[in-house]
């Protein structure tokens, strides 16, 4: 087997990549990296309070601040509601006495008084009051204590409306403070966490990435610490609110009247737990369907950044239908998914309706046969019902702190990771002079993702300062370990590795690699410019060092014909540029920081002959004066080594120069003349890039999703339903308060019934209708992005290969493009809503 796995499957996929395109669940382990996780187990967590590691006393302060704002910003939606409840009171009271006085013109006549006057000066019926229980014994008298007349009535409305307005900038400010003091604070937090996420990866030894997954590691750095932002931003703020004003609602209306309070609290267990089942299972439908869409999502990653394997093999509609499939498991999940939402918002409102109408029984009763007061029953009803409403709003807030807290787990797991090889710390010998004499003694090695296969057993080397080495060998014998060993991304299991003498374990490791350059077979070359590439290789260089550099790798001639020079644009992974061209840029990076030892694994193999003469003349002329040591695919650039080592099994099994090692008929003999050059690989020049742009982007929106008119009407038909309950049920409402401002309580018994059982009869449509919108607009809106990413992954794999050349066309971009802008499309059908 090979030395080094990455190269095993170079032209495939590797294991670990099937598993992640297979939806494989991993979880971060901190030796190991990730591990399968069963499905039943409850992913970890971290605390609440250790969400917020990363805020400095100013956060802290935000966030106190911010806490206090939103307790007092929920607060005031149940104290809105008492005014309210005195107001309707109020006018009520003044209804009954309005009516009463209808009722006894016999008596107002006997005191010679007129209705209009005692309707505008309540001081003249007050002294009334006693004789009335005597003189109307049938009729449902007014409370004198609560009665007013028309001015002072007009007098209380003005008050209020002063303390509505008053009352609205309150929470106008307190409502800014929770939201910006939250959204400053969790920003602040997340750059650190994210720079400490960044940095904790780059000071990672190489074993680690090999036991990780890339693809995890980038979600914990977007998706994860997403997660966080909103689990110590404005989520946090919007729970305190809903619960402030859930503790708020509850408070006042057992204060005002606990025996109603009481009896609508019913509603309350019923709410938690349907909002807290549906949403266990839409959280987890949820995650099922991320992971598909993941699992989309890396097919598509992995197929445009290999375009042109693709289309070299005809397979764009085979990665079409692979790309489908994850699509339609989602779509199928999504669907789902809306069903689930539909039933739990239905039988919300179920639930809040009918406790509503039982309240409306309960509540007259209680006005008819105790002394509760129309303003106690109303603020009891108005602010129990907020604090039911205030605890379903504050779940979801609830659920992605939840989620910040196990994402926070892997993430800060990373973060905390003490790597065994840390490329960022100040730790070790920097001699001053290092000569570059290299020595491996009695080196054994395996690498960490495939501990049992050893790779290394007990390798000895020695190369003198200044000599060209090469080591040849077949396939699997250990060459590019020990390229890997002497960069120190890994410790031998046994064994020291020296340069000068020193053991590569005490010299600081940042200082080891600004002395060893390392070229290799595939260069990487990161999207921008040329000149930045090769600055890549040693901070701080001069553009003078940069043109030196590039000349000595036989780069400077090719760099001054391209239009912009050293500000070229190289493409994503140097697409711009053609093989030995991108591999004389590494050249140059290599030689930038003037090293005293050169490591060439392989740096030719992937070439074609003619690329390969200008490389190899490169290489030549960046031996001289250094160590160098080479890795040969072909075994006719190595002639001219001072030394060659022939490995085999991990060990030494000949030495010599190219006429020595002939003249032994051994193993090297047998290599080259089993050695078949490669023939030229075929250019392929960039095609025309052609924009196309759609006038009427609406109108082609409203076609792609014709098929589904009928799910988008009865959604339409059913949101218009939904649109008109809540006026509807506002008349029950007003019919409630004008039956008691009844003096006949038989006819008020009769109304409140009535009203109540219409209210249940509202939550009963209410249910069917929000079921109907939730799950008609959501099948809808999966179809079309479902068929949305489906075209536009199929148009990608119709582009020519020039056209993936551009900028606006790299990996990321696409990739962004099939997973943001199509879900942003299907707003279109859910707005609807």
């Amino acid at each position: 087997m090979n030395g080094r796995p990455d190269k095993d499957k170079q032209n495939g996929i590797s294991d670990k990549e099937h598993l992640i395109s297979n939806g494989a669940s991993k979880k971060y382990n901190e030796e190991t990296g990730p591990e399968s996780e069963l499905k039943d187990e409850k992913p970890p967590k971290v605390s609440f309070f250790s969400l917020f590691r990363y805020a400095d006393g100013w956060d802290k302060l935000m966030t106190i601040v911010g806490c206090v704002c939103a307790a007092a910003h929920g607060a005031a939606w149940p104290l809105m509601l008492v005014l309210l409840s005195d107001t309707i009171g109020k006018f009520v009271d003044f209804g009954r006495y309005d009516s009463f006085l209808d009722k006894v013109p016999d008596l107002l006549a006997f005191v010679g008084l007129t209705k209009d006057e005692v309707r505008k000066h309540i001081d003249k019926f007050i002294p009334l009051c006693p004789l009335l229980p005597s003189v109307y014994p049938n009729i449902n008298l007014p409370n004198c204590s609560d009665v007013t007349d028309i001015g002072n009535l007009f007098d209380d409305m003005e008050d209020t409306s002063i303390l509505y307005i008053s009352g609205g900038f309150a929470v106008m400010a307190l409502a800014f403070g929770q939201c910006y003091l939250f959204f400053v604070a969790s920003e602040r937090q997340v750059i650190r966490i994210r720079t400490a996420f960044f940095q904790s990866i780059l000071r990672q030894e190489m074993a680690f990435f090999d036991t990780s997954s890339i693809g995890e590691l980038a979600v914990k750095l977007t998706d994860d610490i997403a997660k966080i932002h909103n689990a110590i931003g404005d989520k946090t703020g919007t729970s305190i609110q809903w619960c402030g004003s859930a503790f708020g609602g509850f408070i006042i209306c057992f204060f005002y009247g606990w025996e109603l309070a009481l009896m609508m609290q019913i509603a309350s267990p019923l709410l938690f737990i349907s909002f807290a089942v549906v949403g266990m299972i839409y959280t987890n439908m949820s995650s099922m369907e991320r992971d598909a869409y993941a699992k989309a999502g890396g097919v598509a990653e992995e197929v445009i950044s290999s375009m042109r394997t693709v289309q070299a093999f005809g397979g764009q509609e085979k990665e079409a239908l692979r790309y489908s499939q994850g699509l339609i498991e989602a779509k199928n999940l999504g669907v789902r998914k809306s069903m689930v939402s539909g039933i739990g918002t239905g039988v919300g409102w179920l639930i809040i309706f009918s406790n509503w109408g039982l309240g409306f029984w309960y509540g007259g009763w209680l006005v008819r046969h105790s002394d509760y007061s129309v303003k106690d029953m109303m603020t009891v009803f108005f602010t129990s019902l907020i604090g039911c409403i205030s605890m379903g709003l504050a779940l979801p807030s609830v659920i992605t702190i939840n989620n910040g807290r196990a994402a926070a787990f892997g993430v800060f797991n990373v973060i905390d990771r003490k790597s065994k090889i840390d490329s960022l710390s100040s730790a070790g010998a920097s001699p001053p002079v290092m000569k570059g004499a290299v020595s491996l003694k009695g080196v054994h090695f395996s690498y960490p993702s495939r501990p049992d296969v050893k790779v290394l057993n007990g390798l000895d080397l020695h190369v003198p300062a200044g000599k060209t080495v090469a080591l040849v060998g077949s396939s699997g014998c250990g060459k590019s370990t020990v390229v890997q060993l002497l960069l120190r991304f890994y410790d031998p299991i046994e064994g020291q590795v020296y340069f000068d003498d020193m053991d590569v374990r005490g010299l600081n490791i940042k200082y080891l690699r600004q002395r060893v350059g390392f070229v290799g077979q595939e260069p990487v070359l990161f999207p921008t410019s040329i000149a930045e590439n090769i600055r890549y290789g040693q901070e701080g260089v001069t553009m003078d060092e940069i043109e030196d550099a590039c000349r000595r790798a036989n780069a400077y001639d090719f760099i001054m014909k391209m239009p912009e020079r050293f500000d070229t644009h190289v493409g994503e992974r140097g697409a711009q540029l053609s093989g030995g061209q991108k591999q004389r840029i590494a050249i140059a990076r290599a030689l930038v920081k003037n090293p005293k030892v050169l490591l060439l694994d392989e740096a030719t193999s992937a070439l074609d002959t003619e690329s390969e003469n200008i490389v190899q003349d490169a290489l030549d002329k960046a031996s001289e004066g250094r160590t160098t040591i080479v890795i040969a695919h072909r075994l006719s650039t190595v002639r001219n080594a001072d030394l060659i080592v022939v490995l085999d099994k991990g060990a030494v099994v000949e030495t010599g120069t190219h006429n020595q090692l002939m003249a032994k008929t051994g193993l090297y003999h047998n290599l080259v003349s089993s050695q078949v050059e490669s023939g030229e690989s075929p250019k392929i020049a960039p095609g025309d890039i052609v924009y196309t742009s759609s006038e009427r982007p609406g109108l082609r929106l409203l076609r792609m999703s014709w098929p589904e008119w009928y799910l988008i009407l009865l959604g339409c038909i059913a949101s218009a339903v939904n649109g008109a309950l809540q006026p509807a049920w506002s008349l029950v409402l007003s019919e409630v308060i004008r039956a008691y401002s009844k003096d006949d309580l038989g006819r008020q018994s009769e109304i409140m019934s009535q009203m109540s059982l219409y209210s249940v009869g509202v939550g009963v449509l209410s249910f069917f209708t929000y079921f109907f919108q939730e799950y008609m607009f959501g099948r809808a809106g999966e179809i079309l992005t479902l068929r949305m990413r489906d075209m536009l992954f199929r148009s990608i794999l119709r582009q020519n290969i020039g056209w993936f050349d551009d900028k606006r066309h790299e990996t990321g971009v696409l990739t962004s493009q099939l997973a943001v802008e199509a879900t942003i499309v299907q707003g279109v059908t859910l707005n609807f809503k």
